[in-house]
């Protein structure tokens, strides 16, 4: 082999380590989160369970006696302009607004509208097993009873179920139904109660 062989295959092998070690340092970068971008509600159920948390004798009830409860679905949640949109940036901040239904004090009987609005900060596993937003203004889900997220696809996810549970000591107006016709003859105000619930999400990337 001459010299000027020798000198261009030098100059291929030099050319090649460059265009590998090129290729390893892209390698080492940090992928964005699969969970970036925005995502849209578009399925909600809770169950709930309410009970006494202590003896009413003058209403005939003990602990533990069960009040209410029941499902209320998304076809019913979104009739009434339930609705939420989160926004998951790169840097590890998000952004969430809609409208969501808060029970009144007098046990679900009538439910209202309100503004949703947080900014914050989220996480989530490696394995898009779980995702947590803690914001400012609450976290969600929320904490200590943040579940388990199920993702279609790990590597390009579209949409993001999860279901988690509460449980909540509260003081309600408690409706009482004298006459057994299913309308409330009047109400009881500050009854202890406990309440039970059972809540599953789901969002679609939009």
């Amino acid at each position: 082999m001459n010299k000027y062989k020798k000198i261009l295959s030098l100059a291929l092998i030099l050319a090649l380590g460059l265009f590998l070690a090129g290729c390893e340092s892209d390698d080492n970068t940090t992928d964005q989160n699969p969970l970036v971008g925005t995502w849209v509600l578009n399925n909600m159920e809770q169950t709930a369970l309410y009970t006494v948390a202590v003896d009413l004798a003058t209403l005939g009830l003990t602990a533990g006696d069960t009040l209410g409860g029941g499902t209320v679905d998304w076809a019913t949640l979104s009739a009434m302009g339930v609705n939420a949109t989160a926004e998951l940036f790169e840097d590890g901040t998000y952004s969430l607004n809609g409208n969501v239904a808060q029970a009144s004090d007098t046990l679900g009987f009538a439910p209202t509208l309100i503004p949703l609005s947080d900014q914050g900060v989220w996480e989530a596993a490696d394995d898009l097993s779980t995702l947590l937003l803690n914001g400012a203004a609450q976290d969600f889900p929320p904490s200590g009873v943040a579940g388990p997220i199920t993702v279609d696809d790990v590597n390009n996810p579209t949409t993001i179920s999860m279901t988690y549970s509460e449980q909540e000591s509260e003081t309600v107006v408690l409706p009482v139904d004298v006459n057994g016709d299913g309308i409330p003859d009047m109400f009881v105000d500050d009854v202890p109660i406990n309440a039970y619930s059972t809540t599953t999400l789901g969002f679609a990337a939009q």
